[in-house]
């Protein structure tokens, strides 16, 4: 999980928002994904806010570029993380 979350990282080095912004939504969703699975294992509530960020970012996106496919599963993910994250309050 750390290795793809440099990944990703490194991919949205080249993958600008303004410049391919579906591709920067993905790489985001997907990075959204790696921290939420590592910071669910770990409790590690600094990742599950930054994969909750990130996945908003994308979803921002998708919702902007009328994107019906992908706009649902990021808003079922902010949903599940919010939840990890109101968990680790606890």
């Amino acid at each position: 999980l750390e290795q793809a979350i440099a990944a990703y990282r490194l991919a949205l080095q080249e993958r600008i928002r303004n410049r391919v912004p579906l591709d920067w939504a993905f790489s985001r969703h997907t990075l959204a994904n790696a921290l939420a699975v590592l910071a669910e294992r770990t409790g590690d509530r600094a990742r599950t806010t930054e994969a909750l960020a990130a996945m908003r970012d994308a979803a921002q996106v998708y919702r902007e570029s009328g994107n019906s496919y992908w706009l649902p599963v990021a808003e079922r993910e902010i949903r599940k993380i919010e939840a990890g994250l109101a968990r680790m309050k606890r």
